[in-house]
């Protein structure tokens, strides 16, 4: 199969097909509460056991804007190839990839909602292949967005 470019579509947040997006949106809303999002402090790691090996937890830098991964699951190195852990988004292979995941960031931090996309692209055998992946903005001052919170779902 020749190569190509992966494709990004957006698509509406409810209802919610993967049972892993619908752990992380239920545990957020819960955190939230009433607040724009909720602040990392408000969550302990186990709180995501259950979706750990396909959660991203992204730092929100302001000045440069950047997007840098303090963590990633196991299964998202398997997607990508390669450890993202405390990498910025910039250091992707695939400029068009980086650009489609920088805009939706940029839209997250400026709409402070959560997304839901649909990525579909080539493996590195050659295969196509698609997943969703449900972005979840947190704040620690309630205003503003410094981290999200990422998790793979099957498609």
């Amino acid at each position: 199969m020749e190569h190509q470019s992966p494709r990004f579509m957006r698509q509406p947040i409810e209802p919610l097909e993967s049972e892993r997006h619908r752990f992380a949106m239920q545990l957020w809303n819960e955190r939230r509460g009433e607040r724009l999002a909720p602040s990392r402090r408000d969550f302990e790691p186990w709180d995501f056991k259950p979706v750990l090996p396909v959660m991203m937890l992204i730092d929100v830098f302001s000045d440069p804007l950047d997007f840098r991964f303090r963590l990633s699951g196991s299964e998202i190195v398997d997607v990508h190839g390669k450890e993202l852990t405390w990498h910025s988004i910039r250091d992707f292979a695939s400029e068009n990839y980086t650009r489609h995941v920088w805009q939706d960031f940029c839209e997250l931090i400026e709409r402070r909602q959560p997304q839901l996309c649909l990525i579909s692209y080539v493996n590195r055998s050659g295969f196509l292949r698609d997943f969703s992946v449900l972005r979840l903005p947190l704040s620690s001052d309630g205003e503003n967005v410094d981290m999200i919170i990422a998790v793979k779902g099957l498609y």
